[in-house]
């Protein structure tokens, strides 16, 4: 976390950092988001590794990212948003014009 914490000036929330998984599994049935959270998806770990590393010393990692194109990789996954709407028990995928560029 460190290291995510060093590469954003944004503030990060993490309020399910002290729940087991089984908790958070119980209440995103409850609120209904279980079903939504199986679907595939590209997280920062699977674009860039099969076997991430759990506990990476800051240093190695921004030397790892000064030699690789880090603007290139997030515009690429930026390109890539979906939107999702709920409405009618359906789960509709909506187009939408993409505003963000890095």
């Amino acid at each position: 976390m460190y290291c995510f914490d060093d590469a954003t000036s944004l503030s990060v929330l993490r309020p399910l950092i002290g729940m087991s998984k089984e908790d958070i599994i119980k209440i995103s049935k409850k609120i209904d988001t279980y079903e939504l959270s199986l679907y595939e998806y590209k997280d920062c770990c699977s674009l860039v590794s099969q076997q991430p590393t759990t506990r990476p010393k800051l240093e190695i990692v921004k030397a790892i990212e000064n030699e690789i194109n880090m603007q290139n990789i997030v515009q690429m996954t930026i390109n890539e948003i979906k939107e999702y709407i709920y409405a009618d028990g359906k789960i509709i995928e909506n187009t939408f014009e993409k505003k963000f560029q890095v």
